[in-house]
């Protein structure tokens, strides 16, 4: 039978394989046809009406060309669709009899839809197709799933995972229960190329449940280490794009990851999905000022200091400064200020008098004071210069005209009027900034000052650092928060959907503002607090406590680890934060081993020597701080080929790294060193970093100590 079944499939990739063939060698020759005539038609254009750009006709052309050029592109694109599902153009068989029908209809399963244009039969089910999801979540037996129509029901006669490589049927493999451990298993057990790989051949039930859901407004998600949460993520992105083709864009995403090393570890995935790139950021770049003389701290120098000091101050501060509550007495200091302060100066304008004090008070705090502050001050000033207007010739002719009667300049008429425009250019630029000034309280004096009303001990802390010009990375929300509520960061209305990754590094704070920025979007949130370095928030599904406008909240945990042998997974469940239970895969392999760090040159060569000669290429060497790393580089980089790893670089495969371990975070390598565990290592943040550090290895970790630390005893 299993014969049988193999030759059956191999007959059906073979037609499939051949359609793509030809579909490939007949396209082909229209994208280069097409190609070369565009080419042709924008010279003949231009050489036609380049003189006269405004006729009838050049627009006739040009809107030709415009329909020509896209559909240009849709070959392009479909071209290098077949070229990519080519390798490997399906991944699963479902046989499922619709409840009313006599026979079952067979649906197989890859990353992009095929259907044969001769017959119009569905050669292949893109993976995201409502009738795909009984793949991942039923069973032999009686099923359904939910479409456009309502709910289908009926019966599913046959399961079967197929797996193809380079255009070859490799094998077939019947299960009614779910995505097998031995496919999973061999997917598992490959080395790491350091980039996020799709996933779309062994996503789980509970993971398909997150992907494919509609209903929330705000979908927070607690994954343990190795779960798969940042491909649920990613794969959830391409699910909504897929189905709302037609009002979604990748454009209307944003994704906000923990660094820049992060986001370039994630980029592929999207593209190999067939869908553009989403907007990705981080916190830092999408809040920090582009002023060139402040200095914003980012989160490294952030964990930095709080490992280098240890000091309990520091920590509670940052905490505090970082919570809702924080935020809320922030809020109300700021409205406060903002409705008691009067003006008591006139505006004018080369001494003319544009509005009293009285006048601008009323515009402010009566007439717009339904508007945010920045608002209000906008529509001030274009009304000031409205008045203005009035005095131009008045005043700058009037100016001209008397210096050029005494004497003491000579202007032909056009110098005068070019002389007067830029007098007025400027005299508008002073009504702007002096209105401003006047009406929109500064934030970083708003800020200090509640400081030093509300947490003195705060305020000598943070003050200390405004003066040499450096901003706290925990100050940067702070002021962050106070822009928003003057309006000067306003509303992004256009974004659609948010998703946030390793949300357990953010404050409350920050959520706050992304509630406020994007009203309109729907999040999804995901991250695990046992990989908390520092205090940010009580857990990931209490975040939800910051989005009170949104209606319908899904809460989710993963907490089976897909990512690490079973001996590294119980080695790391030591230093795990929270009584959650965590389910591991039965895959094996060597035992963690934790040795004495006497040589560091000779041991983590022959470490590394040894990674490699099992086959595993793409390895990391953790420290605590990047001073340790540094200093260990400095030794290594003469010995081995080590790359030192900053939070603007990309994991290379095929590379061993040396970063800190916080930047690791997401990341995963074949094999891990942590080098240099002392008996330094004794606080909850290094338990915490512990567990992160031992997560990140897929096969083989090594543990090199200093001294007796007691964290691993």
């Amino acid at each position: 039978m299993e014969n049988k079944n193999y030759e059956q499939e191999k007959q059906r990739l073979d037609y499939v394989i051949d359609y793509i063939d030809r579909t490939l060698f007949s396209e082909g020759p229209n994208e280069a046809n097409l190609r070369q005539y565009i080419i042709e038609e924008r010279r003949r254009i231009w050489d036609d009406y380049s003189i006269n750009p405004d006729n009838v006709e050049w627009m006739q052309a040009n809107q030709t060309l415009e329909m020509d050029t896209e559909q240009y592109f849709r070959i392009k694109d479909k071209l290098h669709f077949l070229q990519q599902m080519r390798s490997s153009p399906y991944f699963a068989r479902i046989d499922f009899k619709e409840e009313g029908f006599d026979e079952p209809e067979s649906f197989y399963i890859g990353s992009l839809s095929l259907i044969d244009n001769r017959t119009y039969d569905v050669l292949i089910c893109d993976w995201r197709a409502d009738i795909a999801s009984l793949f991942y979540d039923a069973t032999i037996g009686p099923a359904q799933y939910k479409c456009q129509e309502g709910t289908i029901r009926g019966d599913i006669s046959l399961r079967r995972q197929i797996k193809i490589e380079d255009a070859e049927l490799k094998y077939v493999f019947d299960n009614g229960i779910n995505i097998t451990d031995p496919i999973l298993m061999a997917e598992l057990g490959r080395s790491s190329d350091a980039k996020l790989k799709t996933v779309i051949n062994t996503i789980q039930r509970e993971q398909n449940q997150v992907i494919r859901d509609l209903n929330a407004d705000l979908l927070l998600v607690q994954g343990s280490a190795g779960s798969g949460k940042t491909s649920v993520a990613l794969h959830r992105i391409a699910f909504l794009l897929y189905r709302f083709r037609d009002s979604m864009s990748s454009q209307d995403i944003i994704i906000f990851s923990p660094s820049e090393v992060f986001s370039a570890y994630i980029a592929q995935v999207l593209p190999e999905l067939g869908e553009e790139n989403a907007v990705r950021s981080d916190f830092y770049h999408f809040f920090a000022d582009m002023e060139s003389e402040l200095h914003y701290a980012d989160r490294s120098e952030q964990i930095e200091a709080l490992l280098k000091s240890n000091d309990p101050f520091l920590r509670e501060m940052i905490a505090k400064k970082g919570s809702k509550t924080f935020a809320e007495e922030l809020a109300e200091y700021y409205r406060k200020r903002s409705e008691s302060f009067r003006i008591t100066q006139d505006v004018t304008c080369f001494d003319e008098v544009l509005a009293t004090p009285e006048e601008i008070n009323r515009w402010f705090f009566e007439d717009y004071f339904d508007y945010a502050p920045a608002q209000r001050v906008g529509k001030i000033i274009t009304r000031l210069q409205d008045a203005a207007e009035d005095l131009k010739t008045e005043i700058c002719h009037t100016f001209l005209d008397e210096a050029t009667q005494h004497g003491i300049i000579a202007y032909t008429e056009e110098e005068k009027a070019e002389q007067c425009r830029e007098m007025w250019e400027s005299c508008m630029a002073e009504i702007s900034h002096k209105a401003t000034d006047l009406l929109l309280l500064s934030e970083k004096r708003v800020y200090l000052d509640f400081l030093k009303e509300n947490y003195p001990e705060y305020y000598n802390y943070s003050n200390g650092l405004f003066e040499q010009n450096i901003v706290p990375y925990e100050d940067l929300f702070c002021l962050s928060w106070l822009k928003f509520l003057a309006g000067t960061i306003p509303p992004m209305r256009t974004v659609k959907q948010v998703v946030v990754d390793e949300a357990q590094e953010y404050p409350e704070i920050v959520y706050l503002l992304l509630s406020g920025i994007f009203p309109t979007a729907r999040f999804t949130i995901l991250g695990d607090i046992a990989q908390q370095v520092d205090q940010k928030v009580p857990s990931v599904h209490s975040i939800g406590a910051c989005f009170s406008d949104k209606k319908s909240v899904s809460s989710f945990v993963l907490n089976k680890s897909y990512r690490s042998t079973h001996e590294i997974n119980a080695f790391a469940d030591k230093f795990r934060r929270g009584e959650a239970d965590v389910r591991m895969m039965e895959r094996h392999g060597t035992q963690p081993q934790i040795l004495p760090f006497t040589d560091p040159v000779a041991q983590i060569k022959e470490t590394i020597a040894g990674y490699h000669a099992q086959g595993h290429k793409t390895n990391m060497i953790l420290c605590r701080t990047q001073r340790e790393c540094d200093e260990l580089y400095k030794k290594l980089l003469h010995e081995i080929p080590v790359i030192r790893m900053r939070s603007f670089d990309s994991f290379l495969p095929g590379t061993t790294v040396i970063l800190p371990i916080y930047l690791s975070k997401g990341l995963e390598a074949d094999g891990v060193i942590v080098a240099g565990v002392s008996d330094d290592w004794n606080t909850e943040e290094d338990r915490n970093l512990m567990y992160v550090a031992a997560t990140r290895a897929l096969h083989e970790l090594t543990v090199f100590t200093t001294g007796e630390p007691k964290l691993l005893k």
